[in-house]
Formats: structure tokens, sequence, C-alpha cells
């Protein structure tokens, strides 16, 4: 509320150009690139043996490191906004977001039961592994498996009906 007050007072004003905030914060990150470049050019172009080159090089490790972090933290925040998505799309309270959990896969998957077999779709995350049936609109969980040191995976070969079965089986832990 107050923030969004501020970005709107902000965003009013006659230097904004009728830009909005977003696209002033974000025109810092897109100079690091420029950066680079321009101080590889600069770098080609000067001698060894001038003074400065040793500056230009330290200069453009730097920026390196920059854009790298720059990209790190775009990318978990990209992740981060895929795994809300997710969590929207269950019924509940069901929280998936976790600072360094990662999305890897959603698909079908076919629960071997001692009745019948089940369908779900699953969820494969970096450290977590959730299957869930829809309904009407939503998601239900069924079930959270943590993936951890006390369980393996044990690929199962392929049969006329199903492929790509894998087994999760929990380890026995001996204290």
């Amino acid at each position: 509320p107050r923030e969004s007050m501020f970005c709107e007072e902000k965003e009013a004003l006659p230097e904004s150009a009728t830009q909005r905030l977003q696209n002033f914060l974000i025109m810092s990150i897109q100079r690091v690139p420029r950066y680079k470049l321009l101080l590889e050019e600069m770098l080609k172009n000067t001698p060894e043996d001038h003074p400065d080159y040793a500056d230009l090089n330290q200069a453009l490790k730097l920026v390196k490191e920059v854009a790298t972090q720059i990209n790190e933290a775009v990318k978990s925040q990209e992740n981060r906004a895929i795994i809300i998505k997710i969590q929207e799309q269950f019924q509940g309270d069901v929280t998936f977001v976790e600072p360094s959990r990662v999305f890897l896969r959603r698909g079908p998957l076919t629960k071997k039961c001692r009745s019948s077999d089940k369908r779900y779709t699953f969820f494969l995350f970096s450290d977590l592994m959730v299957y869930a049936a829809k309904n009407a609109f939503k998601y239900k969980l069924h079930r959270s498996l943590s993936i951890n040191g006390a369980f393996v995976v044990q690929d199962l070969p392929d049969d006329g009906v199903i492929q790509n079965k894998f087994q999760y089986c929990q380890t026995r832990i001996k204290l």
C-alpha cells in the first residue's frame, strides 16, 4: 500500500516520462553486460604494458562476477515464481517455496496400489516429490515425499504398458 503509493507518485512526475519505476530499476542490471563488452573491447585495444591494462583486467573480472551473480539471482527469482504458480494450483494450505528448492519436472505418475493402479500428477523438486490428483479446478495433495538420504529411487524395467518406471523406497536406518 505505502510502497505502491510511492511508486504511483514517482511515476506521475514529469521526469519519469511515463515510464514505470520498474523500468528504471532494471536499467542498472541491463548495463552490466554492456560494461563487460566495453571493458573487453578496451582490453583488446590496450597494450599489455600500458599502465591501465592491469586495472582494466581487474575491472573486467569484477564485472563478470557481478554479471554471474545477477544471472543467478534472476534464475532463482524465476524458479521461485514457477514454484509459487504450482503452489497456487493446489487446494488448501500447501507450501512448496523454500530458499534452495528448485523445480525440476512435472508429469503423469501411475502409483501401484494393492487393489488397483492410480493415476496422479507428480511435481519433482530438488528435495521433494509431490503427487496429487486434480479435481475440478485444483490439485489435491495426495502425498509429499522428502528427497534426502532416507530413501532410494530404484529404476524398474519398462513393460508393454508403462515406461520410465521407478520405485521410491524408504531405507532402513539402523541405530
